[in-house]
């Protein structure tokens, strides 16, 4: 058993390793411009021992991506200019995006929206994409946000006040990189209120390192009204 989930795990990163290497092409922005955060959001099975769908079955799904889907070593991918999401026949999904800023006071600002938007429209597409996989174990997700050190998350607000005293004083993530993980089972990701719950876990250790307070009440329950309105 320990030797097989020693293979697995070579597995595993063998994958992610050549998605990481396909989806390059989102560093040179970051190379000229070394301030643009990047998102990334995955999802896998914890042992990864063997493909639970064919490659030509997930090309035929379509996933309802904006932009046509490529045929990549063992999957799909789908690539837009700032944007890459890619289907693995070992139950990996993997997007990438570069979240747009803007500045104001002089302050790199990240909305909680968009970032929540993003999340909302992956974990939608990883559920239709776990509905044709027959695998019901254990699964990581994983967010992570790079280059955001200096950046401020806004939109935390009701009625057009902020909920977040940090955000008020214009607080600075002091990391270049936030990481949130959480193990669940794949069928979870089926269940609306089981999704809200995996949502809010990964978004509350996001905004932790923002300095946002989502152990104060005001705020977790703001928090948790925005994720519950925007998770389908």
């Amino acid at each position: 058993m320990f030797k097989r989930r020693q293979d697995s795990q070579a597995v595993a990163n063998e994958i992610l390793d050549r998605i990481e290497n396909r989806t390059g092409y989102l560093l040179e922005p970051r190379e000229l411009s070394p301030n643009i955060p990047l998102l990334t959001t995955s999802v896998q099975p914890i042992f990864p021992y063997r493909p639970i769908i064919s490659p030509s079955t997930i090309y035929e799904l379509h996933m309802h991506q904006p932009f046509p889907p490529r045929r990549v070593g063992g999957g799909v991918c789908y690539l837009k200019d700032d944007e890459c999401f890619e289907f693995n026949e070992y139950g990996f999904v993997y997007h990438s995006k570069l979240l747009s800023v803007h500045d104001k006071n002089n302050i790199r600002r990240i909305h909680f929206g968009g970032l929540l938007y993003q999340l909302n429209s992956y974990f939608q597409d990883t559920r239709e994409f776990y509905k044709h996989c027959e695998y019901l174990g254990e699964i990581e997700v994983k967010v992570q946000m790079h280059n955001v050190s200096d950046h401020v998350m806004e939109g935390l607000s009701h009625n057009g006040r902020s909920m977040v005293p940090s955000l008020t004083h214009g607080a600075l993530c002091s990391e270049s990189e936030v990481v949130a993980v959480k193990r669940c089972l794949s069928r979870d990701l089926q269940s609306r209120v089981k999704r809200v719950d995996l949502v809010e876990e990964l978004i509350g250790k996001v905004l932790w390192s923002f300095d946002i307070p989502i152990d104060e009440e005001r705020v977790r329950d703001l928090v948790r009204r925005r994720i519950d309105e925007g998770v389908r």
